[in-house]
């Protein structure tokens, strides 16, 4: 019989004891896939506790308890997809899978001291019978063996021994006595208008059985020998988990409801049934069935948490309870994730019921989640006392540090030298740091995470968080339980809210836990009231995006502005080393020749020549007379402008 979850805020699916009250085995959502977790009740230094994450397409509908040796069991669930998963919580693997002929959803799992044998049932009324060796037996169709047409759906069953030979009870919203031998329907009982989830044998009679289904507040007490119930207990709420336990002539019989109470009835066996009269008439059965005895809970369990404040968390639901001999033992969620377990005492010392009347138990946090971590209500691992009533500053930005750096800047290197020496250095530094981070075994810190995690190690969980290679803070919290994932990101919040330059640091760490983890953390309640300061932080983060993103472009148009007009003072991309368009001859520096006023360049006056006139007279302009002679025979031949044009010696005055 498997616990469904009814709260739609928790990200519970399944939970059930074993039946000797040892382990708790619980099914999770953790980011869309189901995680399997099994617990010790008992914490010691053997105690169990592993967790397994199924494939995406393998989603628990049902859990049970089953024994595979002699000190070890196994854990059934049963899957939306038709199969049956067989987990080992000492091993922490799947050792085998049981298959049906279709891929309905199972209903129910149940191991029977009874048959020896391993029984299932699927939405389609179909129940399958498997040996210990896991070999397919039979199979019952429960439409087939009814003698009328219907499309009947098994939601639980129970092996019963009826007339000294075993017999199937299967719960629709009817329950059917089917014979295994034969697979021959004997008996339909009438017993509720919803689906039947729990059907519950009576361990000191084998005639009786309890029963109740889905949204129903009454629990029928049934007798194989009657059609009508012998007593409905009926509860405050509706029915979600039934135990009974009995020790000698004293009975018990407890309902764990959907708001998460339990309620107790005292003695159910004890009191006789009154004689109901055998009538055929519509006026008599009706009479029949209000004869029934009625019952109300002779005591309820209820439990609040207090947590380190003083806040009161009133109901606080128990999400499995079981009867372990004389004690009630019941679990309920700590941060949402980690089950915290207790027991009640339902018969005293003088064999008598102690639970008669309403019990509000109050559970402190702190005594409840790390009693073996606190000494004076001090954490003894915490790096020092810390008292949050003494805090002053709650909001965490404490810019000391941005002064310092200020001041460290200015009397140190330009900003730029600096980024040319990072650059610089990391080139250098990369690839020895990739190699070295590249040997981290991450199985290794995710132990070393989760150890720090549970025992407050805060110098050992400091030592963790100092990893910013983000493949291997994927993979740590990838491998990391999801209710420790909740106190991790409780410990990064409280050391942001501390130190606010720490969050570039952590950054990648709260990035992955919520990405893997965010399926656990969005079912929860009151989780913004809880991390308010974290969200305020990431909520100011968020609103300087904008803003950022605005810088950015303006930078990125004055960088193109800057370009651009770069490339307009300089045109063309010339080399250093080309040559000069004006070139200097030192002969015309050393003959006065550059300043002088010349209007065509074949008036270069050779130095050969010039030393052999150096006697002449040079006119205004520094050309020797000599130069303007022409030979007699041609000048007669020529008009005297002709000449001057001839020779391109016209000055502007003289075409004047």
């Amino acid at each position: 019989m498997s616990t469904v979850a009814q709260v739609s805020s928790s990200a519970l699916v399944a939970s059930k004891f074993d039946n000797t009250g040892s382990f708790l085995a619980t099914v999770v959502v953790a980011l869309d896939t189901h995680q399997v977790r099994v617990v010790s009740v008992n914490q010691s230094g053997a105690s169990l506790d592993t967790s397994y994450n199924l494939p995406n397409d393998n989603k628990v509908s049902t859990l049970s308890w089953i024994p595979f040796q002699e000190q070890e069991q196994l854990l059934a669930l049963g899957l939306t997809n038709g199969s049956i998963l067989l987990y080992s919580p000492l091993t922490n693997a799947i050792l085998t899978r049981l298959s049906t002929s279709s891929s309905s959803l199972i209903t129910d799992f149940k191991y029977s001291d009874i048959t020896k044998s391993l029984w299932a049932s699927d939405i389609t009324g179909v129940i399958y019978e498997w040996g210990m060796d896991y070999s397919l037996i039979q199979k019952i169709s429960i439409n087939e063996s009814l003698t009328i047409e219907t499309t009947e759906t098994v939601n639980s069953i129970a092996i019963i021994n009826h007339n000294s030979q075993p017999h199937l009870l299967a719960g629709s919203q009817s329950i059917y006595l089917v014979n295994i031998k034969t697979k021959e329907v004997l008996r339909t009982i009438p017993a509720h208008i919803q689906p039947i989830h729990s059907i519950v044998s009576v361990p000191t009679d084998d005639n009786l059985f309890i029963s109740c289904a889905n949204g129903d507040r009454f629990i029928n007490l049934y007798s194989l020998n009657k059609s009508v119930p012998n007593s409905v207990f009926v509860t405050d709420s509706p029915v979600t988990d039934i135990s009974v336990g009995t020790i000698n002539d004293k009975s018990i019989l407890i309902a764990r409801t959907e708001t998460g109470n339990v309620e107790v009835f005292n003695s159910f066996l004890s009191e006789d049934v009154p004689a109901v009269s055998q009538s055929n008439s519509r006026k008599k059965k009706r009479q029949q069935l209000t004869n029934s005895r009625s019952r109300h809970a002779d005591g309820v369990i209820s439990l609040e948490q207090v947590d380190l404040k003083g806040s009161v968390t009133p109901n606080l639901p128990v999400v499995s309870v079981i009867i372990k001999q004389n004690l009630v033992l019941y679990s309920w969620l700590e941060d949402f994730s980690v089950p915290i377990f207790d027991t009640l005492r339902w018969l005293d010392e003088k064999a008598s019921n102690s639970i008669v009347d309403k019990v509000n138990l109050s559970k402190t946090k702190q005594e409840s989640s790390v009693p073996h971590h606190a000494m004076n209500g001090h954490d003894v691992a915490s790096a020092k006392h810390y008292n949050e009533g003494n805090a002053i500053v709650s909001d965490g930005y404490n810019l000391n540090h941005v002064v310092e750096d200020d001041e460290d800047e200015e009397d140190g290197e330009a900003l730029a030298d600096k980024l040319a020496k990072l650059a610089t250095d990391a080139k250098t530094v990369t690839p020895k740091k990739t190699k070295k981070q590249n040997g981290i075994n991450n199985n290794t810190l995710t132990t070393i995470l989760s150890q720090s995690l549970k025992n407050n190690d805060h110098s050992l969980l400091e030592t963790v968080l100092t990893n910013r290679d983000q493949q291997v803070i994927q993979n740590t919290i990838a491998r990391l339980d999801s209710s420790m994932a909740i106190v991790l990101l409780d410990r990064i919040s409280e050391r942001i809210a501390r130190q606010a330059n720490r969050f570039d640091q952590l950054v990648y760490w709260l990035k992955w836990i919520i990405i893997i983890h965010g399926g656990v953390l969005s079912s929860l309640p009151g989780l913004a009231a809880k991390f308010s300061n974290l969200h305020g932080i990431l909520s100011r983060k968020a609103d300087t995006l904008p803003r950022l993103l605005q810088l950015q472009n303006r930078m990125q148009i004055i960088n193109e502005f800057n370009d651009s007009k770069k490339s307009q003072d300089h045109p063309y991309d010339g080399s250093e080393d080309e040559e000069s368009d004006v070139e200097y001859v030192e002969e015309l520096d050393d003959a006065n020749l550059l300043n002088g006023d010349f209007h065509s360049g074949d008036d270069y006056v050779d130095s050969d020549d010039m030393e052999e006139d150096s006697e002449e007279e040079v006119d205004a302009h520094g050309i020797a007379a000599e130069d303007f002679e022409v030979d007699k025979e041609d000048e007669e031949g020529y008009s005297d402008e002709e000449i001057a044009v001839d020779n391109k010696d016209v000055e502007d005055s003289d075409e004047e």
